[in-house]
């Protein structure tokens, strides 16, 4: 028999690798190669701390992981995936700094009116009023704060129509209790009556001169009424002369001057009355200015409150006051001095 026969009879064997052992885990993490979806790398299999956002498949579940909060939204749809309750479809919670719904923006604007509430540093008082925010138009004697200026319920009155009102005593007339009349710059010289009034008058100028109350009758603003109370705050208050009462003053009704200019004229009662003849009790002056030329008359039965604060002129006071003990009465004159500034009162008291 030739050698090549009884080679093709025997055969010739050589030795199987065994896939199941020695190759089947090829990067040696301990997963055989059916198991492993990438057996080159020891780092994949299945079991491996999948690393999020890198676009590899280390654990084996057929993806990269995309979604680490499990809220469904993937890392491109979802701002905050390390937050469960951020996510596209979430409810928005207002003021609190946080993009809950991945518009872009914290909820600064409940009420839609386009003014971010003051809770995110915003100009709107009330977020929940559509039509409150700094600057709104003021609605009259609704007891709210349209326009955000920490006020209710002011009334404007301005000459030219762009107000309210176009006098001082229709805007007076047409506020309410409690509330302001804002006046716009300019010299009114109208007189004012307010009776049984609880009211504030402001000037609406960047400096008190720039609104001027010049009457051109034997008074400016009379008050009257048992309880009534009006505070003048921040006007210029003009006399014809010495004889103009720019403010007067009736018993039982009392007043507050801040922040305003008087010249050339007089803050005071209507007329001396005695306690002694059972009349009302005496009117309250509060009189706190930023300049002072001319008088504050005190009738009998007055108490007065004095004080000044100004920059380039010395007051000096000087005559007669009346306490609420009721012995005197009289004027205080008050005089503009170019001294520095100090504030002397030398009340006559015999």
């Amino acid at each position: 028999m030739s050698p090549l026969l009884l080679l093709l009879l025997t055969g010739c064997r050589h030795p199987v690798p065994d896939y199941d052992t020695a190759l089947s885990d090829a990067d040696g993490d301990g997963v055989s190669v059916n198991d492993d979806c990438n057996d080159d790398d020891p780092g994949v299999h299945p079991g491996a701390q999948e690393i999020p956002y890198d676009g590899l498949d280390q654990d084996c579940d057929g993806s990269d992981l995309v979604d680490v909060d499990g809220d469904g939204f993937d890392v491109h749809a979802d701002c905050d995936d390390e937050d469960a309750t951020v996510r596209p479809d979430a409810e928005e919670v207002a003021y609190d700094g946080v993009d809950q719904d991945c518009d872009g923006a914290d909820l600064c604007d409940v009420d839609g009116d386009g003014f971010d509430a003051s809770a995110c540093g915003g100009e709107d008082c009330d977020d929940e009023a559509a039509t409150t925010w700094l600057g709104a138009a003021e609605v009259l004697a609704n007891a709210v704060d349209d326009d955000c200026d920490d006020r209710l319920d002011e009334v404007e009155a301005c000459p030219d129509g762009s107000g309210h009102y176009v006098t001082i005593q229709e805007a007076a007339d047409a506020a309410p209790d409690g509330g302001i009349v804002e006046i716009c710059p300019g010299v009114w010289t109208e007189a004012v009556t307010l009776v049984d009034r609880v009211l504030g008058l402001e000037g609406a100028g960047e400096m008190p001169e720039e609104t001027v109350m010049e009457p051109t009758g034997d008074y400016g603003i009379a008050i009257a009424g048992e309880g009534s109370f009006v505070e003048i705050d921040w006007l210029g208050l003009h006399g014809r002369d010495g004889d103009t009462l720019l403010v007067k003053v009736d018993d039982g009704a009392s007043v507050r001057v801040s922040r305003t200019e008087v010249e050339n004229g007089a803050i005071g009662t209507a007329a001396i009355v005695d306690q002694d003849d059972g009349a009302a009790p005496g009117a309250l002056v509060e009189v706190s200015l930023s300049r002072l030329a001319g008088e504050i008359r005190i009738g009998a039965s007055q108490e007065i409150s004095l004080s000044a604060s100004v920059s380039e002129a010395e007051m000096f006071l000087s005559g007669s006051y009346r306490s609420s003990s009721g012995e005197l009465g009289g004027i205080v004159k008050l005089e503009a001095l170019a001294r520095t500034p100090q504030c002397l009162f030398s009340p006559s008291n015999s």
